[in-house]
């Protein structure tokens, strides 16, 4: 791997901690826009936009099927 293909996996698993955290997907409860960026150094800001663009990419028809084993 290089410094590029690292530096997405990292992105991506910085979205998927901010919804895990917000939604309680781990176990753990939902959490607060504030908790959540207080355990990735991040601000309320950064986990809101965050959250919002990944949200919006889940409702995409293509991830939407991707899902369905969730509902």
């Amino acid at each position: 791997l290089d410094k590029h293909d690292i530096s997405l996996i990292k992105l991506l698993l910085f979205i998927e901690f901010i919804i895990r955290k917000r939604f309680g997907i781990d176990g753990g409860g939902c959490k607060t826009l504030e908790e959540t960026g207080e355990s990735l150094g991040a601000s309320k800001i950064g986990v809101l936009l965050t959250e919002a663009k990944a949200l919006h990419k889940l409702r995409t028809p293509k991830s939407a099927r991707g899902l369905q084993s969730f509902l």
